[in-house]
């Protein structure tokens, strides 16, 4: 078995973490392996919606720092690099890449997070549009308790939905904190008894393959932009992005669905 999978499955991608042993824990190939597979989900039109998961009770443990694998060699590196620079080389070739093409993936994303979801694991959760947790689920900003900063864009995500305070307590102590605080900080959109979460995460995936790709994708974006937009800019930008929607065969579908009463048909 692989140490990532992914099946589509009507319209949804699962992208499964697959390293139960290590409690998913990813190794430095495992972060390219995520890369091409928001990547695909991005492009590819027969993907409506995609859910991160992982294998075995457990979403993810972080960067795996005691993995099997080999260092990189000296291929990737510079010889006059310093160990510094190559460590600093190594994140912006290989993980860096995996956060930023989750970050652009213009279709829905959700997070089914079990277990634990800590470190880079965690912010691989946040990173995500929607986080569905089970009840007994456990998040942590790990780092401090490593010797090391936020990582996988944990600096942008979590203030953006705790705020500036909580992001610094919850980053500088590195606190474990269960999924019901969690969604009450927002951090976590929803919280299920364990035994009930992939069937409801598996019904909200489904949702989201039956609304406007165009309408999905265009609100995600506007979102994502508001954050360095003034007031009247972000109204100005949702105007633009809602003429774009208006005059488009989604927008045109969903009307003659309403009047004809009917579900409308995306394509």
């Amino acid at each position: 078995m692989a140490d990532l999978e992914t099946t589509c499955v009507d319209g949804v991608l699962w992208v499964l973490l697959n390293r139960p042993q290590r409690k998913n824990a990813v190794p430095v190939p495992m972060w390219e392996a995520l890369r091409l597979a928001f990547e695909r989900a991005d492009q590819d039109p027969e993907i409506r919606a995609v859910v991160l998961h992982g294998a075995g009770g457990n979403f993810c443990a972080g960067a795996d720092l005691g993995g099997t694998e080999a260092p990189p060699g000296p291929e990737l590196m510079p010889v006059s690099a310093t160990e510094e620079d190559q460590n600093i080389q190594l994140m912006r070739e290989r993980i860096a890449p995996a956060a930023i093409a989750l970050h652009r993936v213009r279709k829905p994303t959700l997070a089914m997070v079990e277990g634990v979801a800590v470190g880079a694991g965690c912010n691989l959760a946040l990173g995500c549009d929607v986080v569905y947790a089970a009840e007994d689920a456990r998040f942590s900003q790990i780092f401090v308790h490593r010797g090391l900063s936020l990582d996988f864009g944990g600096s942008w995500i979590l203030p953006r939905l705790v705020g500036i305070q909580k992001a610094r307590e919850l980053a500088l102590f590195g606190d474990q904190i269960r999924a019901p605080e969690a969604a009450a900080l927002g951090m976590v959109a929803g919280v299920q008894p364990p035994q009930n979460l992939e069937s409801f995460v598996r019904e909200r995936a489904k949702q989201l393959t039956q609304l406007s790709p165009l309408a999905l994708a265009t609100i995600k974006q506007v979102l994502h932009e508001s954050e360095s937009l003034s007031f009247a800019d972000a109204v100005d930008r949702e105007f633009v992005l809602q003429g774009r929607c208006i005059t488009s065969d989604d927008s045109r579908e969903a009307v003659t669905a309403f009047f004809e009463k009917r579900l409308p048909n995306f394509n």
